[in-house]
């Protein structure tokens, strides 16, 4: 009898060795995120963020799990030392300071104005929560014991996991800036006794709100601490732009401005108007009249509301038109791909070329053009001088060059429809300055 117990101690033993000893923690993040050094060694400016609500859509979760991965998403936040954190929770607790000011008790209350806004906030969901991941009955493995000893040995593996779903939105555009999974899960091995009891019976897991030293504590850590790298990782250059005083600073890329405004920093049309279209006239898939088509096809098609001349093909548009010495041009355009190459040339100004992520004159850098959205692209040609403008902004100054075109000459390569390579243009206006 003694022998058939020291073996099946040693059953028991080996099957904890092979099984499994130690915890397990596994991590998943749909982004790759900043390394943890980065994260905490951080000195630079920073973004403002305040975090929302977190629904509860999980079934085995309940209302306070989102308060309180709320609370531990402001707190690791606060540590990252790249973000100021404004709070939103309690917002409430702190206008009643400011009414106890003015209902005159209190001498030193704040005045109103003060507070600072977020720029982002983040929301999110609790889409998965799951304390006992294995199940009561499930996972694990049974070592059979010596049958005058009876029943078996039962390794149960205890795991936990919770996902959560994040969202990021500017707080004046309403634009979502990302959205993300972020998920934490962990394990940990049991030992159990069933059909028989060599040892008793050891609980498999604890209360649903009692979660301190469990798997399921460990995997809110390791969800928490994806979800921070998700963050940092997401949120553009641009938002990082305060002292840690809330000062603003110049962003990534960014000249600070001196509070110059030159005559010809802002965009002025002309206005004798030699030419206006935005082809809200055809019909989609019609050919507009009036301009000549070189090695290319094209159509009116309908974007964000408007209609927009679309190039099926690579190749040249032309229209003819006939200004005065002093003229201004517009036009907006999308070309929403990197592949796709853009040129605009008329009169006797630079020929603008849009590459990549660039735009050259007369083949000198002019500046970045991003192919995230249409921008309008300005020019103004005034006694020699040829100012070009981004939506608005003076990005370009140079002169005249050539002799003068009266063909308004439009060019499109890499063109391919079918894999999203297009450039639409519209509101196209030529104007002479009076």
């Amino acid at each position: 009898m003694g022998k058939k117990i020291i073996l099946a101690v040693l059953l028991l033993l080996l099957g904890v060795f092979t099984y499994t000893q130690a915890e397990e923690v596994k991590t998943k993040v749909t982004t790759g995120g900043a390394s943890a050094a980065d994260i905490v060694s951080y000195q630079g400016p920073k973004a403002r963020i305040a975090v929302g609500s977190f629904e509860v859509k999980a079934a085995k979760a309940y209302g306070r799990i989102g308060e309180g991965i709320q609370d531990m998403l402001i707190d690791a936040l606060f540590k990252t030392n790249r973000f100021i954190v404004l709070e939103k929770a309690a917002v409430a607790d702190l206008q009643s300071e400011y009414a106890l000011g003015e209902s005159g008790w209190s001498s030193e209350a704040p005045a109103k104005g003060t507070f600072e806004a977020a720029d982002i906030i983040l929301t999110g969901a609790i889409t998965a929560f799951e304390p006992d991941y294995s199940g009561t009955g499930g996972g694990g493995v049974i070592i059979p014991l010596p049958l005058n000893i009876g029943g078996g040995l039962k390794i149960e593996k205890k795991e936990a996991y919770i996902a959560a779903s994040i969202r990021l939105v500017d707080v004046k555009t309403r634009r979502v800036i990302k959205t993300g999974t972020v998920e934490g899960y962990s394990s940990k091995s049991s030992l159990g006794i069933i059909g028989g009891g060599l040892i008793g019976t050891v609980a498999l897991g604890v209360g649903f709100e009692n979660y301190k030293n469990t798997p399921m504590e460990k995997a809110v850590m390791i969800m928490l601490e994806n979800a921070i790298k998700e963050i940092v990782d997401s949120v553009p250059a641009e938002y990082y732009r305060y002292t840690a005083e809330g000062k603003q600073v110049a962003t990534t890329g960014e000249k600070k401005t001196l509070g110059i405004v030159g005559g010809m920093d802002k965009f002025v049309a002309g206005e004798n108007i030699l030419c206006s279209e935005d082809f809200a006239k055809y019909n989609i898939g019609a050919v507009p009249d009036g301009w000549i088509l070189t090695n290319t096809a094209v159509e009116v098609a309908e974007y964000e509301g408007k209609k927009w001349m679309r190039f099926l093909k690579t190749g040249t548009v032309q229209k003819k038109l006939k200004a005065n010495n002093n003229y201004s041009a517009e036009i907006t355009l999308f070309a929403p791909d990197a592949a796709t190459t853009v040129s605009l040339k008329y009169g006797d100004i630079p020929e603008c070329v849009i590459e990549g992520s660039s735009m050259k004159v007369g083949g000198a850098a002019a500046g970045d053009f991003k192919r995230d959205s249409s921008h309008t692209l300005a020019i103004s040609r005034k006694n020699g001088q040829v100012v070009f403008y981004i939506d608005g902004k003076r990005v370009y100054t140079t002169t005249t060059q050539g002799s003068f075109s009266e063909n308004l000459s439009i060019s499109a390569k890499g063109i391919d429809i079918n894999q999203g390579q297009e450039l639409i243009f519209t509101d196209v206006r030529i104007a002479e300055y009076k």
